[in-house]
């Protein structure tokens, strides 16, 4: 801006040198000594109109000159005004788009609606958040399922880690040993497995203490779901993330449409508020907007085969998963805040993302 005033204020004096030394000019040119070439003049009108006619003539260039530039520079401010208006425009109409859509995520939860029968046949409806509810109350219980799979993993695999009074409760409920049953104490349970290099022979040891993986005996299944539950974070994510991906896929079958829509608006809305510099405006808005219910959901479906990496990272970026923490005790073994952050923050980040 400074600039610009410089340069019309060095054009106008420019031009009002040339126009007073043009009418000032005849009698300089004609009177002064040094110019004696002029000493002979014409006649009066040539002489005057010799001399003035090109100082007017570069007065006039340079306020031509002078007009075009600020015609130039009232084009260029219209232009900046009109691109700053359609700028703003276009802001506005990104976040009616994204009030739409995260209205349209909101709709989807609103709208939702499941039935099942229970155990006596008799059918149950739930709508709206109640359906939510049901959801993830499934998710808990197939993961109290799976736990008991893990502890019969864990027990072969890991029985160091496995704590003395769950041995002790094993022995005490003796579900039908029969070549093993002289072993009466807890230490000398745990140390006869540890003495078994080979995991499969680990597992057929074990099979005469807490029975076969079709064992229905509920008691000796919640001494086997403590012990996946107790070394369920304590243990390398691949080993339980076949867990998570079975009892997300154990909601899949009952709402797999409601989810894969809702996942895939969710992975829209993400990806636009990515483009848009004022993204903690959206995210925030969004999170507002969002149950804790189904950020669990979101979690859930990160952790299984049909979430994408790009999907987790802009979880992870926008911070999305944060008010899960608040629902614990929907997960396995009600994890302390500091092991539920960093399941969350492993799940979100690795890259090499295996699921088996």
């Amino acid at each position: 801006m400074k600039k610009n005033s410089l340069i019309i204020g060095v054009l106008l004096g420019l031009a009002f040198v040339s126009i007073v030394f043009g009418f000032f000019s005849p009698y300089y040119l004609t009177h002064l000594k040094f110019f004696k070439e002029f000493l002979n003049t014409g006649q009066i009108g040539d002489t005057i109109g010799g001399l003035i006619n090109p100082f007017i003539a570069l007065a006039g260039v340079i306020v031509t000159f002078l007009a075009f530039y600020m015609q130039v520079r009232a084009n260029s401010i219209q232009i900046d005004q009109f691109n700053k208006t359609q700028l703003q425009q276009t802001e506005a109409l990104k976040e009616q788009l994204f009030l739409k859509l995260v209205d349209n995520l909101n709709n989807r939860i609103v709208n939702l609606s499941l039935s099942s029968k229970d155990e006596e046949g008799v059918l149950h409806t739930y709508d709206s958040f109640h359906a939510v509810d049901w959801l993830i109350n499934n998710l808990s219980m197939k993961m109290t399922q799976e736990c008991v799979s893990l502890g019969r993993h864990f027990l072969a695999k890991y029985p160091e880690l496995v704590p003395i009074h769950l041995y002790s409760r094993i022995i005490d409920l003796n579900p039908g040993v029969t070549y093993y049953s002289e072993i009466e104490n807890p230490n000398e349970l745990r140390e006869a497995i540890l003495q078994i290099e080979n995991y499969n022979d680990r597992w057929e040891y074990i099979k005469e203490y807490v029975g076969s993986t079709d064992n229905k005996d509920a008691k000796i299944n919640r001494v086997l779901q403590s012990i996946g539950s107790l070394l369920f974070y304590k243990t390398p994510f691949e080993e339980r993330q076949g867990a998570y991906e079975n009892a997300y896929q154990s909601i899949f079958d009952k709402a797999g449409s409601f989810l894969d829509s809702y996942m895939r608006n969710l992975a829209y809305i993400l990806e636009q508020v990515a483009l848009n510099s004022n993204n903690s405006f959206f995210t925030d808005y969004m999170k507002s907007n969002l149950s804790t219910q189904e950020f669990v959901l979101i979690l859930y479906y990160c952790t299984s085969s049909k979430s994408t990496e790009g999907f987790r990272e802009l979880i992870r970026r926008f911070k999305l998963l944060e008010e899960v923490q608040l629902l614990r005790g929907k997960f396995v073994d009600v994890p302390l805040l500091e092991e539920m952050t960093n399941e969350i923050d492993f799940i979100l980040t690795r890259k090499d993302f295996r699921f088996q």
